[in-house]
């Protein structure tokens, strides 16, 4: 198995598959009796998981899911599936390892994701309160606020690692967006 890429949300090197593996997602989500869409981000299809799991034994540990879940998600993000195995988004594998570091941190992926990124910087203390409006009638004191909540050493290294996750991702669909539109137009009849 060789390195194909990095992992751009975690640095993490990126293995190839073997032929004829299957991600250890829809495995998981098969044991509990329900097929894994690879078409759909995974942490979207969580709740279906979770349900299922009650279904089977109303006694489950919904944490130790959670856990097994999250592990199972970053250790699939490891390896390079195709598309229709594995959606992958940079955004999720980013916001999975930082659930797995804060305990108190439960990623909503319906969220709007700048609003997730705050929320994890305050139950994580990487700023101290959420940031006030936005006054546009006075942008220098505004900015001089902004600028002093993330002054701290943690909360400028975790938001370039949000950054960075986000326009990769970013990069992501504009190149599947790209390849596409390659393969819908005829290029040679617009010469």
């Amino acid at each position: 198995m060789g390195v194909d890429q990095i992992n751009q949300s975690s640095g993490v090197p990126v293995n190839s598959v073997k032929k004829g593996s299957r991600p250890a997602l829809a495995v998981l989500f098969e044991s509990y009796g329900i097929t894994f869409n690879p078409s759909t981000r995974p942490y979207l299809q969580y709740p279906a998981l979770e349900q299922a799991a009650l279904e089977k034994d109303s006694d489950i540990d919904l944490a130790n899911l959670q856990e097994q879940f999250r592990n199972t998600f970053q250790q699939g993000s490891n390896y390079a599936w195709r598309e229709r195995e594995l959606k992958r988004s940079t955004i999720d594998e980013y916001f999975a390892r930082c659930e797995g570091n804060i305990p108190s941190f439960r990623y909503d992926p319906e969220e709007e994701a700048s609003y997730e990124f705050t929320r994890l910087c305050v139950e994580a203390g990487w700023i101290m309160h959420w940031l006030a409006d936005w006054d546009t009638d006075n942008w220098k004191e505004s900015l001089r606020r902004y600028q002093k909540l993330w002054e701290g050493k943690e909360a400028k290294k975790e938001r370039c690692r949000f950054r960075n996750a986000c326009l990769w991702e970013l990069h992501q669909v504009f190149s599947l967006a790209l390849e596409q539109a390659n393969d819908t137009v005829c290029w040679p009849s617009l010469l």
